[in-house]
């Protein structure tokens, strides 16, 4: 087997292996915490189901044949797995016993000089699963040993056998007695060969002509290994632009960093339009608040260094992207204005903790039907930036000049308390206040440029009691209600890491603002790009390979050079 030394080490029992642009993924884990697979080898994944589906465990059969097919193997593996952005490789000792590369993102290519086994679990926890391996018969087309796999939920892929041989256990026909969709697919080598090479390609199950035959490709397996990894060396110096100038170093968690991004790019399709970012290829559902006027205003700041909140540099995009943008905000931003509405508050009331994305925060505790103060921050952001965009467009921007400030209005008058110098919540079904030890109340720094100066200063000097040595607790420290994994009830998370930096820095408060990024760049490079942290120990929880914790790095290593050359 052909050996490469590259900069980056994937663990994919952290970091799912995949590439930009595929629904596919290998990893040791998939589901809500890994609940989906025992975890014992690496699995062949499709995001093509919400929250990822594991159709295949992957097992080298090092000496002789494997036990009987019961599905997901419970015993752990005979090899070891690692990997590079390029390949996937499983070791026995120092021999590389079979490795993976993508061919592009629909079609992976393996090889190997062992049999490799690929399970299905008969039991998966999925609603109305089901599954099928059948022998595709010869044709004009398709003259070498072809398998297909199809199952419910709706997934299609086909394997091809390059060199070697297929074998199938519960296969077609159908058997009506065999219920529990235990299947395995095994390919070895020929008799008189060292090794085998096999493509695994994925059916457009929405294409009008499904690709058929599969794309076989003209290159070699080391040949498409090396354009894998050229692909994302190009990928780290997009994002990792100070590389390129010299100024500084890309270091290793800058490119670990990059790849967490680059695995989680998903094509376009369905209803994405472009290519979209996943949470994470471990899991990835839902989610939440309006910021997409804060979103759109930090992205053109990064775009164009000469960029502000208050004078966004729009012409770096073409207009028909910008009315299109305008479109779709204003849409959104009307619908909380509209169908969030109470009697009780000029500001619109989140139903429920995960409508602002902090999904069992402290702060909700008594009552998840609330006018919360973070809602009304990002929709005074929002109204700005469609009253910015507006103007740049040509069209009138009263209507959103005048939202902005009525929003700031209430939002100060209906839920900031002088004697607490803290924002509260109200509950939208009766009314009543009440104040939270959750570093939800400080979100509304996003909006510093828009509230008045003594209710910025206040909320900056009370930020001290959430600063560990990592960076912003989301829970304050000495708080009783305090918990190391309790999700939004004390871990340090990036959203408002990156958002209070903003706008910390938005008002003057550059030494706080330097404090908690350099906190936050540290924590990421000592523990990587966990879903969330530990505030005391920095110990990564949940979701380990997580696209928020890697892109607010990157945003804030991004920003961290940009303040060194200047």
């Amino acid at each position: 087997m052909t050996s490469i030394r590259e900069a980056t080490v994937v663990d994919p029992r952290i970091i799912p292996w995949s590439m930009r642009g595929s629904y596919l993924c290998m990893a040791t884990k998939s589901g809500q915490n890994g609940s989906l697979t025992p975890g014992n080898d690496i699995y062949l994944i499709s995001h093509i189901h919400p929250g990822g589906l594991p159709l295949f465990a992957l097992r080298p059969a090092l000496h002789g044949e494997l036990p009987p097919v019961s599905g997901f193997h419970r015993t752990p593996s005979p090899v070891d797995f690692i990997a590079s952005p390029s390949r996937m490789r499983w070791s026995s000792g120092d021999t590389t016993v079979a490795e993976a590369t993508f061919q592009d993102p629909r079609t992976i290519r393996l090889r190997g000089t062992v049999p490799l086994s690929f399970d299905t679990e008969g039991a998966l926890q999925i609603d109305q699963w089901r599954c099928w391996l059948f022998r595709v018969p010869p044709t004009s087309d398709v003259s070498r040993e072809t398998v297909e796999f199809t199952s419910t939920p709706n997934t299609a892929l086909r394997f091809v056998a390059l060199q070697g041989r297929i074998a199938l256990v519960h296969d077609a026909p159908y058997d009506p007695h065999f219920k529990d969709n235990n299947r395995r697919l095994t390919v070895s080598a020929d008799p008189e060969a060292a090794s085998w090479e096999l493509l695994i390609t994925e059916r457009d199950t929405e294409a009008e002509t499904p690709s058929h035959p599969p794309p076989l490709g003209n290159e070699t397996f080391d040949g498409y290994a090396e354009a894998m990894g050229e692909a994302f060396e190009t990928y780290v110096n997009g994002m990792c632009a100070w590389g390129a100038t010299g100024s500084s170093a890309v270091t290793s968690a800058d490119r670990l960093a990059a790849y967490v991004m680059w695995t989680s790019t998903v094509r376009a399709g369905g209803f994405l339009g472009a290519e979209a970012v996943l949470m994470s290829k471990l899991a990835v559902r839902l989610h939440q608040a309006p910021v997409y006027g804060w979103t759109f205003l930090k992205l053109l700041q990064l775009l164009d260094p000469k960029s502000s909140s208050s004078r966004p540099s729009f012409d770096c995009l073409p207009r028909e992207r910008l009315l299109d943008i305008f479109d779709k905000v204003t849409a959104f931003t009307r619908y909380w204005f509209r169908n969030r509405s109470t009697s009780l508050s000029a500001l619109p009331y989140y139903c429920h903790g995960n409508d602002s994305g902090w999904d069992n925060s402290t702060a909700y505790d008594r009552q998840t039907v609330c006018v919360s103060p973070d809602l009304g921050a990002f929709l005074v952001v929002q109204c700005d930036f469609l009253a910015l965009l507006a103007a740049h467009l040509g069209k009138d921007h009263g209507e959103w000049s005048r939202l902005r400030r009525e929003t700031v209005q209430a939002l100060v008058q209906e839920l900031w308390s002088e004697e607490e110098g803290a924002f509260t919540f109200r509950d939208a079904l009766n009314g009543s206040t009440w104040t939270s030890t959750s570093l939800l109340q400080f979100v509304p720094l996003v909006a510093s440029a828009h509230l008045p100066s003594s209710v910025v200063s206040r909320m900056a000097q009370n930020l001290t009691p959430y600063l560990s040595k990592w960076g912003l607790a989301t829970e304050r420290l000495d708080s009783k209600l305090y918990e190391s994994d309790g999700y939004w009830r004390g871990p340090i998370w990036a959203p408002p890491t990156i958002m209070i930096d903003s706008g910390l820095r938005a008002a003057g408060f550059t030494d706080l603002a330097n404090t908690i990024s350099e906190r936050y760049i540290r924590l990421c490079e000592s523990n990587g790009f966990a879903e969330n942290y530990d505030a005391i120990t920095g110990q990564g929880n949940r979701d380990l390979s997580y696209t928020w914790s890697a892109s607010a790095y990157l945003t804030l290593r991004e920003e961290q050079e940009g303040r060194r050359a200047t």
